[in-house]
């Protein structure tokens, strides 16, 4: 009876084997609690600092009296579009476009500033799950698009702003 051509080999074959699967499990053992946080707090670290950067380039330019197009979208609401307006760095008032009806006292409370805008990007982007993606104005340095989830997956949660012909 002649030997399989394969079994002279077949102690290599399960070294090789043994050694892979060292190496698999080794890839897949959870980390640290702290080697974990350190690879989630760098990329959160950076936007972080872009956007506080950003938020300072806002603030440098001096601007508290302001207006532009919002349209704010959620999983659960579209306000469609609205006109801001911003006084003392406060939003004073607020009209749909284009109707131009009032929004209710309720919804006025909470439109953004683009200084709130800034809060709420930054307050996402320091939380473990939080993810920001946002598109910075050329010449102002505020949010033309910005997309803000908490919680990562929460869909729910995530939200989306887009500032149209903003004047000051």
């Amino acid at each position: 009876m002649q030997a399989s051509p394969y079994a002279k080999h077949s102690g290599l074959r399960a070294l090789l084997c043994a050694a892979l699967t060292s190496l698999l499990l080794a890839a897949c053992t959870p980390q640290s609690q702290e080697e974990a946080s350190d690879k989630i707090a760098q990329p959160a670290e950076k936007v972080t600092g872009d956007l506080v950067r950003a938020k300072q380039r806002w603030t440098d330019t001096g601007i508290r009296d302001y207006q532009f197009i919002l349209s704010r979208v959620c999983e659960c609401q579209n306000d469609g579009y609205i006109h801001v307006v911003v006084e003392n760095g406060t939003v004073s008032r607020a009209r749909y476009v284009p109707s131009g009806q009032a929004v209710s006292a309720e919804l006025l409370q909470t439109l953004p500033s683009i200084d709130s805008l800034f809060d709420a990007m930054i307050d996402a982007a320091n939380r473990p799950l939080g993810r920001v993606t946002w598109t910075p104005n050329k010449d102002y340095h505020y949010p033309e698009h910005a997309h803000i989830e908490p919680e990562g997956s929460a869909l729910d949660a995530d939200v989306s702003y887009w500032l149209q012909d903003f004047s000051h």
